[in-house]
């Protein structure tokens, strides 16, 4: 069982630090990555996708049934991975987008992870889907 995101804390070395996140009672982290001075996290809020930086909060495109699995940065970019109603998507910054399968009927699918190249920017997300009651690693 993860804990619960009001309690949640850092440990960084041998210093531990609390972020206060506002209480929800159903928050939940699955993420988190730092730049610099800041530090993220990011999972779910009541069923909807979210994502704090500092302890604050970030609003992003999301609806209920959605969720954040991983997160990568680069230059203050935010690049966010995760699921939305059972089917794979991601964010930049607070933009939404569906990731598809093409000429495949999918079931569900899930995109678990997000990387990006520092030198090209370009990104990579991996997962799953699944059709035809098979399950296929993509990215």
């Amino acid at each position: 069982m993860l804990p619960d995101i009001s309690t949640l804390c850092l440990v960084t070395g041998k210093t531990v630090n609390r972020f206060i996140f506002e209480y929800t009672g159903t928050g939940w982290a699955k993420a988190v990555a730092a730049e610099g001075d800041d530090i993220y996290f990011a999972g779910a809020d009541y069923g909807y996708a979210a994502c704090w930086k500092n302890g604050g909060k970030i609003n992003l495109n999301a609806s209920s049934g959605s969720d954040i699995y991983s997160i990568a940065l680069h230059g203050g970019i935010l690049f966010l991975c995760g699921e939305n109603y059972g089917k794979a998507c991601f964010w930049v910054n607070d933009k939404y987008y569906p990731l598809e399968v093409s000429n495949v009927s999918v079931t569900q699918s899930r995109a678990h992870s997000v990387t990006v190249d520092n030198d090209s920017l370009d990104f990579y997300i991996s997962g799953w889907y699944q059709a035809g009651g098979n399950n296929y690693a993509c990215y």
